[in-house]
């Protein structure tokens, strides 16, 4: 067992903001990236509702994460990037691995 933190969110776009939220997503996922303990930062489109993304994200650690958040610019981002955003079809999920 590791003690990875790991989170899944999944996002309904607004008709006709997915050209505008995928830059906010690019910069968004650049700056996580370089962040420490950051794994993965994945961003996903379904294939069957075009307004449906889906982030994946595995930390090393759970503190890790939450510094991520802190980071300067983050937080303005990711407010200005739920301008685009319909609904939290689910809210964040957040998880550590148990087997």
């Amino acid at each position: 067992m590791d003690n990875k933190y790991y989170c899944i969110d999944q996002l309904m776009v607004k008709e006709g903001m997915m050209d505008k939220i995928i830059p906010a997503f690019e910069v968004i996922a650049e700056m996580a990236r370089k962040c420490k303990g950051c794994e993965a930062y994945e961003v996903f489109q379904a294939s069957t509702d075009p307004y449906m993304i889906v982030l994946y994200e595995r930390w090393t650690t759970e503190a890790d994460f939450m510094a991520h958040l802190e980071v300067e610019g983050m937080r303005d981002i990711c407010k200005a990037r739920n301008e685009f955003l319909a609904t939290h079809m689910v809210p964040d999920l957040y998880f550590k691995r148990v087997v």
